[in-house]
């Protein structure tokens, strides 16, 4: 799911131009909306998510990360990432209501790895560095 329209077209027309894009194309489906919004049918083999979970509130990410697992085949894949000095940083420079909020956000994503999580990885490369999650369903 994607909620802006012109990057949805954007990658759209690179799924039929890249051609490394393109011999995937076949498999891969850009829904424009939000998650909450699209009526995802289940039988996902794998989900990508790079939504900033941190930016929103708990019940937000429990609900995104739910509709999710449930659109997925049983032992199919959610990957997801966060960056790893960034979340840190904003936890320490945050006032009370967004550092509050933030270890909600937190709380959501460890419960969700704990009873899903297959591995993680630092992709130190990254700029800036990052965490990615892999959750099984």
């Amino acid at each position: 799911m994607e909620a802006n329209p012109r990057f949805v077209d954007w990658m759209t027309e690179l799924l039929k131009t890249d051609p490394q894009l393109r011999r995937v194309a076949d498999r891969v489906r850009i829904l424009p909306g939000l998650v909450q919004d699209v009526d995802l049918p289940d039988g996902y083999h794998a989900a990508v998510s790079g939504l900033p979970f941190t930016n929103f509130d708990a019940e937000t990410v429990s609900g995104i990360l739910d509709i999710l697992l449930k659109a997925l085949q049983p032992q199919a894949r959610l990957s997801f990432f966060t960056y790893a000095a960034l979340r840190r940083l904003k936890l320490l420079t945050s006032r009370e209501p967004e550092y509050v909020r933030m270890v909600r956000v937190e709380a959501v994503v460890a419960d969700r790895m704990e009873s899903h999580q297959t591995d993680r990885e630092f992709v130190l490369s990254n700029l800036p560095p990052a965490w990615v999650y892999h959750l099984r369903a």
